[in-house]
């Protein structure tokens, strides 16, 4: 069950690149604009390229990005980059839709783990397929990524963006740092050097101090990703309210008056997105959906973050495929996160509740039948992210199971239908009776609906 909490740890909600990266996208199509109008003057001399895309934004209108099309979606992809163990593994996968006409915005992030198929790389997860693509053909990546979740989520993926990570901290230098006012102060003695580029993965202790304070780009990234900080500051919501505050700082000043008139601090920005940014979004694109942007009234409590999550109320449910944690949807046809991706202002939850029954009520003994170690936990974690009660893991006196076997102990015909849809989920068989060797081991006061006795895993 420790292993259960531990994973279920793993996967909590983390705004702060998301967000950055939607606001960046979506804030620097004005500033390539200017940048190109009034600082290379050469180009628009030019019968080609940025004039002629220019003319035919004047005579387009905004429309023609959205005409027809209930939502826009952009695909934005976040990696290390060079230097970070894994350097093209999308750690951040983020599905922005703009609503035109009601002037919203959701976001719907996309767990790393989640398990796909591909045609060409075969079952992987989903942070993974960047990286494969990348090394059977650089630059490909990003379009490869989008295409197989445009199949998966058969939703349409107008644009897409792949990110850098040390750009936000180098953004957050180009526009000389962000003023932050820190509510209290806390020490984290257990922040990643790796996270900030200095070194391996060892840990550091890192302290702020209560007021306000000018950040530059690796001091803010730490103040928003710590995890670990005492006072009140090691919590998820405390994490989210200060990278908020980076967020809402970064899109302040990126917007001023005094980096939307400087000619070297817009070259910096447009530097960095050059060398940190792969994108299908050409010139006319980038200022349209800037244009969008700005018509939006884009404050913090305007923006709607949705997660594609695994637990009783979520769409998604934890296993181990090839000894690799992996999440997998509880519907196998992926029906839920289509109906999810294709209605992005809409909760997730209101699908989940809506399609599984509660099985809170159903309790469960699992065993491993097996000598290879794990195996019992793993079960547990599965079951519990569909709600099930787990009373208890352990082995079990026999240890040559070749398939998970399901004993029904207590549960009666009114659990019919958890039994039918544990069976499903594990791939197991229902025993007929319960042997001798399992009485002993079942509390005559305190009887589990069911006990599973894990098998050896599929090869």
């Amino acid at each position: 069950m420790d292993l259960l909490k531990y994973h279920k740890s793993r996967h909590k909600k983390k705004k702060i690149a998301a967000i950055i990266m939607a606001i960046v996208f979506l804030t620097f199509g004005s500033l390539f604009l200017s940048y190109k109008l009034f600082y290379e003057p050469k180009e628009l001399a030019s019968d080609e390229g940025f004039f002629a895309s220019l003319g035919h934004l004047i005579t387009s209108g905004d429309s023609n990005i959205a005409e027809g099309k209930k939502n826009i979606n952009i695909l934005l992809l976040g990696i290390g980059g060079e230097g970070h163990d894994g350097p093209y593994l999308t750690d951040t996968m983020l599905l922005v839709s703009i609503n035109k006409d009601e002037k919203k915005m959701a976001m719907l992030s996309i767990p790393r783990d989640l398990l796909v198929s591909t045609k060409k790389f075969g079952k992987q997860k989903i942070n993974a397929i960047n990286s494969y693509a990348e090394v059977d053909k650089a630059g490909t990546g990003a379009k490869f990524t989008a295409d197989v979740l445009e199949e998966l989520l058969s939703v349409n993926i107008d644009y897409y963006a792949r990110i850098d990570f040390k750009a936000f901290k180098e953004i957050i230098d180009a526009v000389g740092g962000v003023d932050i006012n820190v509510p209290t102060t806390f020490s984290d003695p257990l922040f990643p050097r790796a996270e900030i580029g200095v070194g391996a993965a060892q840990t550091m202790t890192v302290t702020f101090q209560k007021g306000t304070q000018h950040m530059d780009g690796k001091t803010a990234l730490i103040y928003a990703r710590s995890r670990h900080g005492n006072n009140g500051e090691g919590t998820d919501f405390a994490r989210s309210r200060r990278q908020q505050q980076i967020i809402v700082a970064l899109k302040d000043k990126v917007l001023s008056n005094q980096t939307l008139t400087s000619l070297s601090t817009i070259k910096n920005i447009l530097g960095v997105l050059k060398d940190n940014v792969n994108t299908n979004v050409n010139a006319v694109s980038a200022v349209q959906l800037a244009g969008l942007y700005q018509k939006l009234n884009i404050t913090m409590d305007k923006i709607s973050v949705n997660v594609l999550t695994n637990g009783p109320d979520g769409v998604l449910y934890s296993t181990y495929y090839n000894n690799q944690y992996v999440l997998l949807p509880k519907k196998p046809d992926f029906s839920d996160l289509k109906i999810i991706a294709n209605n992005p202002f809409t909760d997730p939850k209101t699908y989940a509740d809506a399609s599984y029954v509660s099985p809170s009520s159903v309790s469960v003994l699992i065993l491993n039948g097996t000598t290879q170690g794990g195996l019992a936990g793993e079960t547990a974690m599965t079951l519990a992210d569909f709600g099930y009660k787990i009373k208890e893991t352990g082995n079990a006196p026999q240890r040559d199971f070749e398939k998970n076997v399901i004993y029904e102990i207590a549960a009666g015909d009114e659990k019919s239908g958890a039994l039918q849809n544990i069976k499903t989920i594990l791939n197991a068989n229902v025993a007929p009776s319960i042997p001798d060797w399992l009485k002993p081991m079942v509390e005559i006061t305190n009887k589990p609906d069911f006990v599973i006795v894990v098998g050896a895993p599929m090869s």
